[in-house]
This record gives C-alpha cells, sequence and structure tokens, in this order.
C-alpha cells in the first residue's frame, strides 16, 4: 500500500487515474481508467501523458469511427479515446513490454471490444498499408515523430486530427516543419513540465 499512498488518482479534465490497489470512490461524470504503475511508459503523471489527455478531453468532435494510438505503451491513451468514443481503436507498439501490459490493461478495463493491441516496427506493418484513421495520437519522442510523419499523413484521413507528444518545448519547431511538409496545420499547443504535445489538423482540402 506504500507504493499507492506515494501515487494517489490523477484527475486530468475528465479522465479519472488509478491504479488497482485504489479502494476510493470514482468521482461522478469522470471518465475512469484503471492504468498501474508498472514498467510500460504511461500512466498520467507525465507531463507527455498529461498533455495527451487533456488534448483528447478538449477534443470537440462528437463521434469518432477509428482511431489509432502509435507507440501505445501502457495503453493509456488507446482506453482513453475508447471510453469516451466508444469507436474501433488500435493501439501498436514495436516493445513486447509495452504490447503484454497494453493488452491486460484493454481487458483490466472492459475495452477489449473496442481496443485492438499490436506488436510491430510502426506504420510499416502491412496491417496500416490501405488504413485511415479518424484520430492518431503518437506520445514518443521527437526524431522518431520527425520519420514517421508522411506515414501518418498517409493513414491520417481527411479532416482528420493527429495528437503528437514527447517532445520537449525545443522541438516543437522540427516537428511542425516534417507535418506541414504533409499538410497538417497546428490547431493546439499544449505545454507541461518543459514537455509540448501538439494538435494538428488534417483539412479536407489537403
Amino acid at each position: 500500500m506504500e507504493n499507492f499512498k506515494q501515487f494517489p488518482p490523477v484527475r486530468i479534465g475528465r479522465y479519472f487515474i488509478y491504479d488497482r490497489n485504489f479502494t476510493g470512490k470514482i468521482p461522478t461524470s469522470t471518465i475512469p481508467l484503471k492504468v498501474p504503475f508498472g514498467a510500460a511508459f504511461g500512466t498520467g503523471r507525465h507531463g507527455s501523458t498529461q498533455g495527451c489527455l487533456m488534448a483528447l478531453d478538449s477534443l470537440k468532435k462528437r463521434s469518432l469511427k477509428s482511431a489509432l494510438d502509435m507507440g501505445c505503451g501502457s495503453g493509456i491513451l488507446a482506453l482513453a479515446i475508447s471510453k469516451r468514443w466508444r469507436c474501433q481503436v488500435v493501439a501498436s507498439d514495436i516493445d513486447t513490454t509495452a504490447v503484454r501490459t497494453a493488452k491486460e490493461n484493454t481487458v483490466n478495463n472492459g475495452e477489449t471490444r473496442f481496443v485492438n493491441v499490436l506488436q510491430g516496427p510502426g506504420y510499416c506493418t502491412r496491417f496500416f498499408r490501405h488504413r485511415k484513421f479518424d484520430l492518431i495520437v503518437s506520445n514518443i519522442v521527437a526524431r522518431p515523430l520527425v520519420k514517421m510523419s508522411s506515414k501518418l499523413s498517409r493513414c491520417l484521413a481527411l479532416g482528420g486530427t493527429a495528437i503528437l507528444s514527447g517532445l520537449l518545448t525545443s522541438q516543437e519547431a522540427q516537428i511542425l516543419v516534417a507535418h506541414r511538409e504533409h499538410g497538417l496545420k497546428l490547431k493546439q499547443r499544449i505545454r507541461i513540465d518543459g514537455w509540448s504535445t501538439l494538435v494538428l489538423c488534417k483539412d479536407a482540402s489537403s
């Protein structure tokens, strides 16, 4: 229980993130996310994860048909999407520990109907070859975000939204330049503790 005392539940917008040891009452009108404090990245305490959750919370889309969490880690963002929009979400990561943890968290949150967890090297797997998503979130680091910008744009539907994080505020410019070349425009910027989250949109005219 000592760990639980050190890491109490976190409230980010309408999202309420709690550990399996939590025995309190989940606040009404919140979206609960049960994510244990384990090895895989993404428990809601890092500035980049918080930024992504804040971006999802403020996103005004009323409905989504499909979404992708690229570099899903614990799967927290995939779960945040599926629980809010009740749409099909693909959660993908190259790391075996992350994939295993994301699958466990999907089961523990009762979201196996909506979240499909895959292991693979980013957008290079055959699964993504002809697929389009209304929303793509990617909370990794700056260099791979730049390298994957063209593939992200290819997989993002016209009118779709991309939420990118895992980058320092000093790295914003390089991320924006790379994605502008592929038709994405900055819609929102969130900065927390030196970390940036960028919300980009792909205009239907792009």
